[in-house]
């Protein structure tokens, strides 16, 4: 714990430093807070789209090797990190069942950016050295037909 005087001190320097406009990444009053915790505001929040989907992603081709099933959530970036780790820039094949009308697009880097590839037609890419991205996949995006 701080010594009072200590703490006074600190809150003082961080009043002048918010009067000559540096940002400062801890507030001195709630007023300060730019975060809107109130009810209203996390009504106001969109409500994050259900599953509609899934993809079978496989570090062989033709569905093979290792494979895992994820679920697909519209509009959500879905990136090969954590306990999916094993399929970063290892994909070779995937299946899509997610619908008529349902799109992907497959990343090379995290959050969803970098070189990708568009695939407007659910169903199984036996091999992605067809489509030159055999290997390099880190993250996708699908929205829901």
């Amino acid at each position: 714990m701080f010594p009072k005087a200590s703490l006074i001190q600190f809150l003082a320097t961080l009043s002048i430093v918010s009067t000559i406009g540096v940002k400062v990444g801890v507030c001195a009053s709630p007023a300060a807070n730019p975060i809107d915790m109130s009810q209203a505001a996390r009504d106001a929040e969109p409500e994050p789209q259900a599953i509609f989907g899934d993809i079978v992603a496989c570090t062989d081709a033709n569905l093979s090797g290792d494979c895992t099933t994820l679920g697909v959530t519209s509009g959500v970036c879905t990136c090969f990190t954590g306990n999916l780790a094993g399929l970063n820039d290892q994909v070779s094949s995937m299946e899509f069942d997610l619908g008529a009308g349902a799109t992907c697009t497959l990343y090379e880097d995290d959050n969803c950016s970098g070189g990708s590839v568009f695939v407007s037609n659910t169903g199984i890419i036996n091999n992605f050295q067809d489509i030159g991205f055999n290997d390099v996949m880190t993250c996708f995006k699908c929205f829901q037909g």
